[in-house]
């Protein structure tokens, strides 16, 4: 069962301190319910930029290593950075609400993440809360593949495993 944690939203996507781990909303980014191509595309190179390590020179995104372990990498991103970015209106409500957000970790811990896979895993955890957190009016936005379970039952099973109780929100 997950710790209680009072990471908020914003303390997640508009904190420079965070920028290492999850896209950030800056003040002149403005948080609509659309943004242009060119904005998303922009946040998609700086997030890559940050969980590959890599460097951006124009158009183009740098990475070292081998071939073969840069294309993992990217394939592994691939899914989460979409669904991040296909529910931006998600995201940028419960900005602006500042929801909270079921993690088992501190702030503190999230701002030392250090390998892609624990930056991969982190965002995915905001995803199911984006998905299954009735706190974030959300529910079922992200589409989930290669899974037998219905979206009630991996919701059942999300809120069993972080604790979550509608009438007190919180199990201990």
């Amino acid at each position: 069962m997950f710790n209680k944690s009072k990471i908020k939203m914003r303390d997640l996507f508009q904190n420079p301190e965070m920028a290492n781990v999850f896209p950030q909303f800056t003040k002149d980014d403005k948080l609509q319910n659309v943004y242009s191509f060119d904005w998303v595309d922009k946040k998609v190179k700086e997030y890559l930029k940050s969980a590959l390590n890599a460097q951006i020179i124009g158009d183009t995104i740098i990475v070292d290593g081998k071939k073969e372990n840069v294309l993992k990498d990217v394939q592994r991103l691939k899914w989460t950075i979409e669904a991040f970015f296909n529910n931006l209106p998600s995201i940028t409500k419960n900005i602006r609400r500042n929801t909270e957000v079921i993690m088992p970790c501190k702030i503190k811990q999230l701002k030392n993440l250090q390998t892609q896979e624990q930056k991969l895993t982190a965002l995915n955890m905001v995803l199911d809360n984006l998905n299954y957190n009735p706190d974030f009016k959300s529910l079922n936005s992200i589409k989930v593949y290669n899974t037998k379970l219905s979206f009630n039952e991996r919701r059942v099973l999300w809120q069993q495993k972080v604790g979550y109780n509608r009438r007190r929100k919180w199990q201990k």
